[in-house]
């Protein structure tokens, strides 16, 4: 166990079957696997027995899921000195396990038009070139689909007022309130839901503000970068953004939704992709990609709340075999989309 949050504690949830799910661990491809005797390791295995587990809701109303292991029938706990193990029983907190995105729903907000990103300081709201701590925003759920967006550095809330001017408060209200759809052209377009005005850079991105609009321009369309932990390798990873309006409105509303962009990627084969590219971080990237030149996938989300695992198909196929409760592949077994499409992976 460890009090970080970088790309070593980033798991993925692979559906397997049955309702069983592999636990991968996103920086080296190793999954979670335990014995009879209660010992936990990692093992390359893909095809092994040992490393499928069971996840459902912690019973008598706990907040949280517990995890089972399909051969042995014990639960996944931290023992002593913070080492994982399992038991035979529930031992409350112990075995109560909340399972949070990588990205924790933040974001760099960027224009598409000017690749100029919101950025928040003590005394206001201004665009720049910069992905920093200053332009890192949490973006939070609230009722009806309308969202508040929370700078991470200063804790303050992006707000629009009546005029079109942008400020920053420390209270959610009305003015605090944003909605964020998606065009006929796939692009992001951020409205206000006090004024009805759209979020807007504008003047060759130096100005923000929100305007009036019926059908939003260039300066009206956005992107949300996720930021992930630090310290990733592997140059495929590099290139894992979320760039399309539908991947992120899908990480917003499903941060574990299934990513459909792996025919845009470049994966050797579906199984490389299924291994690289899904999951409860999938297609996001880190900061420091991003800052780096890390490429922007142009493809998207589709998944219903939970819904892990579809392999090797792009948006238009994950959406036909969800629609339809088609089946996907998942190497040695075939598993129906439509089955399992409620799970316990949120909160």
């Amino acid at each position: 166990m460890s009090e970080n949050w970088k790309s070593w504690e980033v798991w993925r949830f692979i559906e397997v079957g049955d309702g069983h799910v592999r636990i991968m661990s996103w920086h080296d491809n190793h999954m979670l696997c335990s014995d009879g005797d209660g010992k936990v390791s990692t093992t390359h295995n893909i095809m092994g027995e040992w490393e499928k587990w069971e996840v459902s809701l912690a019973p008598d109303g706990s907040n949280g899921v517990v995890i089972k292991s399909v051969s042995h029938g014990r639960f996944l706990q931290v023992g002593k000195q913070g080492k994982l193990s399992t038991c035979d029983s529930l031992t409350g907190s112990l075995s109560t396990w909340h399972i949070a995105a990588a990205n924790r729903q933040q974001f760099f907000l960027s224009s598409l038009a000017h690749d100029k990103r919101i950025s928040c300081s003590k005394s206001g709201i201004f665009s720049t070139e910069n992905r920093k701590e200053w332009e890192v925003w949490e973006l939070h759920s609230e009722e009806n689909g309308f969202v508040h967006l929370l700078s991470r550095k200063f804790g303050k809330i992006l707000c629009s007022d009546q005029d079109g001017n942008l400020y920053q408060t420390d209270n959610v209200g009305e003015n605090a309130l944003w909605k964020i759809e998606i065009s006929p052209t796939n692009t992001l377009h951020i409205l206000s839901k006090s004024s009805g005005r759209y979020l807007s850079c504008g003047n060759d991105g130096k100005q923000l503000s929100t305007c009036i609009t019926n059908e939003p321009e260039d300066s009206e369309t956005w992107s949300l970068e996720p930021i992930l932990p630090s310290k990733m390798t592997g140059e495929k990873m590099r290139n894992l953004s979320i760039g399309g309006s539908v991947a992120a409105l899908s990480i917003i509303t499903a941060p574990f939704a299934v990513v459909g962009a792996i025919g845009a990627m470049g994966f050797g084969s579906a199984v490389e992709a299924w291994q690289l590219g899904l999951g409860m971080a999938a297609g996001m990237m880190s900061a420091e990609a991003i800052a780096s030149g890390g490429a922007i996938a142009a493809g998207g989300t589709v998944a219903t709340l939970q819904s892990i695992g579809a392999a090797g198909l792009g948006m238009a196929g994950t959406a036909a075999s969800m629609s339809a409760g088609g089946d996907t592949s998942m190497g040695e077994s075939t598993t129906s989309m439509s089955t399992y499409h409620n799970r316990p992976f949120c909160a």
